[in-house]
Formats: C-alpha cells, structure tokens, sequence
C-alpha cells in the first residue's frame, strides 16, 4: 500500500478509478467497478454516483477501514453503506474482510457494500485510487498491514455516528468505570465537549472532532507538538481544539483526515503500550 501514493498526481481528464461492489447476497460474485477520478474531497464523483444509485443511496454511510497515515504513506480504505439497511442480510464477506483487516464490529453490516481506495497526503492530493476484486483477499499485502494498524480497535456500527457512540462508551469505561453511554470525567478531558470522542490502542490515539457547517478542508488548521494538540477552523474559534495531551506523540506518526463531516486526528504514541488518562485538557 506504501508504493501507491508515490510519484501520484491529481487526476487527469478523462481518468477513472475501479473500486469493489459487495452484494449482501452471498449467491452473487463481487463486482469491479470504475468510475471518474475527477473532482476532489468536496466534489466526490463516487458518492454522488452511490447516492444516485439505487443500490446503497440515497443515505450512505461511511467507515474508514484504513486512515490514511504516515505510516500507510497516506493511503486510505472507506467502507460505504446505506444508513437504511435494516432487515437486509448482513454482508458476511464484507465482515470478513474487516476482520482479516483487524477491525471487530460490534454490529453486522447489512446489505451491498462499497469498498473503495484513497489518497489523501493533507497538502495537494485527495484522489481515488484503484482497488479490485484480488485486493479483497485475506493474503493481500495492504489487509496484512491494515491489522497491525487496526489491533485493539474496535468499530461501533456501519456509521461513523455508530462508531462515536462506541469511543464514548470506551472512552467513559477509561476515566472511571462509567456505565455505557456514561459522560466522561470533566477533570479527565474537559476540552473534548459531548461533540468530540476520541479511542484509544496501545500504540496511538483518535480524536474525532466535528467541523463547523459549510467548513472544507482548506479551512482546517492542526499544530501537533510532541505534548500538545491545536486544531481550528477558519473562521470558527468556538469550533477550536487546543491543549495539553494525555502523553507524549512521535510527530512521524501523527496526521488527520476528514470522513463525513469530521476531523479524525490520528496521534502515534511514543511510548506504546502506555495508556492515557485522557486525551486533551483545555489551556
């Protein structure tokens, strides 16, 4: 997954990207797909064409099976479904394919599924890249990788909505013994606010902040210090993110991304292994 994003440059006219279709029925055989690698993180060609679809759209929801990383050279995996898949079969390979990535779900996936590669170096490049039917095989290299990246992580639902509720849950477990659904300690982290959550695996931390209505990703702004986190938003102080961390970061290991409207930073710690009272205080 390394070598992909090397020498890569914007899309040219005309170019398109192939990406997997998952039937939840397990009778049919997954399907490659392509589709224009024009546009941009803003201008989407593949969500609009899954929201035009009647497959999936026209409410879809996302998941990042692989955050885009130094450590991934800045490659990223999505999982897209419909947010209306009740009573659908669950997607059985789909799950399969999360497990052998090292992501447990905590509920199945139902129905058809998108599987589909990125880019995203957070400077110049955000573009679709080329994933195919042999790529969804336990023996690729990238699902090898993407399980010592995911270990100890765990997914909350087929929504990134279900997967903050679940690093709330964990999160309020970590400050105290709270039950599920429990708010966090103020004095553990009163900067996180019920609009942020974070997660954490014995080698790095999440953050998931929610950006301001009408933000794009030109208008974020992240400092990382080997103590300290700064994130804001142009235009929106009251959006802003600052302060002390729980421990210290290898700055090689930490970047963010952007998935359905939020900011998910994504700080390597430098001491593996340690666990963090908390994530941010406020300065």
């Amino acid at each position: 997954m390394a070598a992909l994003i090397k020498n890569l440059s914007q899309p040219k006219p005309g170019e398109r990207f192939t990406y997997v279709f998952i039937p939840g029925d397990i009778t049919k055989p997954l399907e490659e797909r392509s589709e224009s690698a024009e546009g941009s993180l803003e201008d989407d060609k593949l969500m609009k064409a899954l929201r035009a679809g009647s497959e999936l759209g026209p409410d879809i929801d996302i998941m990042a099976l692989v955050i885009p990383s130094i450590r991934t050279e800045f490659v990223g995996v999505s999982i897209y479904s419909s947010a209306s898949s009740e009573g659908k079969p669950p997607n059985r390979r789909l799950m399969g394919i999360m497990e052998a990535c090292g992501l447990k779900a905590k509920e199945d996936l139902r129905g058809d599924c998108v599987l589909s590669r990125y880019a995203d170096n957070d400077d110049d490049i955000w573009k679709r890249i080329d994933l195919s039917v042999a790529d969804c095989s336990s023996d690729a290299a990238w699902v090898r990788e993407s399980a010592k990246l995911n270990a100890g992580r765990t997914s909350g639902g087929s929504s990134l909505s279900g997967i903050l509720g679940q690093q709330a849950d964990q999160m309020a477990r970590q400050m105290g013994g709270q039950g599920d659904g429990a708010a966090p300690s103020a004095d553990a982290a009163p900067n996180l606010g019920s609009a942020c959550s974070y997660t954490q695996t014995p080698s790095e931390v999440e953050v998931v902040a929610p950006m301001p209505e009408g933000a794009t990703k030109k208008d974020v702004k992240v400092k990382f210090s080997s103590t300290r986190l700064d994130l804001s938003f142009v235009g929106s102080d009251d959006k802003a993110l600052k302060g002390l961390l729980g421990g210290a970061v290898d700055l090689d290991g930490c970047t963010w991304t952007i998935d359905n409207g939020s900011v998910v930073i994504t700080m390597e710690k430098k001491e593996e292994g340690k666990e963090w009272p908390f994530a941010l205080k406020a300065d």
